[in-house]
């Protein structure tokens, strides 16, 4: 979690005199610290992408469920609905409104 290791391997090379060396382990810090923030603004364009399928996939089953019966969707699909169902009920039940 922490640079420790490379500014302590900075601070070695800088009391030897060898600045390559030095210079090295500076870089690989700032290297890091780059690689470290482009890991943290990946979790909200993931995090949005996410939402927007799953916004998708709610608005076409909802279509789907506007304009058909369950007699006539596939058994598959039918029993999912009956699983978002059972589901709705169940949360609706257990969490106070």
């Amino acid at each position: 979690m922490t640079y420790g290791d490379l500014r302590a391997d900075a601070r070695a090379a800088r009391i030897a005199g060898d600045a390559e060396v030095r210079r090295a382990a500076q870089e690989l810090i700032r290297a890091d610290a780059r690689a470290r923030w482009a890991k943290v603004g990946l979790f909200p364009h993931r995090t949005m992408r996410a939402a927007l399928i799953g916004s998708a996939l709610v608005l076409v089953l909802w279509m789907i469920d506007s304009s058909m019966t369950r007699d006539q969707m596939w058994p598959w699909l039918a029993a999912l609905y009956n699983t978002i169902d059972t589901a709705w009920s169940v949360l609706t039940t257990v969490v106070p409104s």
